[in-house]
């Protein structure tokens, strides 16, 4: 039914289509048979460069204003409700259990560093394995005297030994770890030590 009101911007555009995405905004009025009276309806339509059908979105709003401040708005909530499910999950805000609000305020922040050094340390040591692999690929290619491999002739990966066939190491039983702090369980499931 919404697509009706939009149909004029569910047609592609002409040309080729350029590296960015083109968006195009549309407001109309709608009232569906349960809502009590008509309401603003505001359609977003994106088209990206190799894909047949464009991205749509409908905002139901009572704001006013043109169509492209209002989905800005509403981008820049969702992002907002983004980084406070975030700070719930991650930064655990919800776990401010101390009686002064200076006392939470210091936890709340000593949790921000731990969890934005965490973030920090794991983007550089993902960039230099990303690094350290780009390096090995360009030699892979290669056989004795520089000369390229057939595809064929590309390793699999497979190693030849079963995970079970290694001495000590059984594919149904990981090892065990003995490098965890006395008094710390290993939560494997979550990634995270818990005291």
């Amino acid at each position: 039914m919404l697509e009706r009101h939009i149909a004029h911007l569910l047609t592609r555009p002409v040309g080729r289509p350029p590296n960015k995405p083109q968006r195009f905004y549309h407001s109309f009025v709608y009232q569906t048979h349960s809502w009590d009276r008509p309401r603003r309806v505001v359609a977003k339509v994106e088209w990206h460069q190799g894909e047949l059908f464009p991205r749509v979105g409908f905002i139901v709003t009572n704001l006013g204003g043109g169509a492209k401040p209002v989905v800005d708005f509403y981008n820049r909530r969702g992002t907002a409700e983004q980084w406070i499910k975030e700070g719930k999950h991650a930064a655990r805000w919800t776990r401010l259990s101390c009686h002064s609000f200076e006392a939470n305020q210091v936890r709340l922040q000593l949790h921000v560093l731990a969890y934005n050094l965490g973030n920090f340390l794991r983007r550089l040591a993902r960039e230099a394995l990303d690094a350290h692999d780009a390096v090995g690929e360009a030699d892979q290619d290669r056989g004795e005297g520089g000369a390229s491999r057939p595809i064929r002739d590309v390793p699999t990966g497979g190693g030849g030994n079963p995970a079970g066939a290694v001495s000590g190491h059984s594919a149904s039983h990981p090892p065990v770890r003995r490098d965890l702090p006395e008094g710390c369980t290993d939560m494997t499931s979550r990634g995270n030590w818990k005291i």
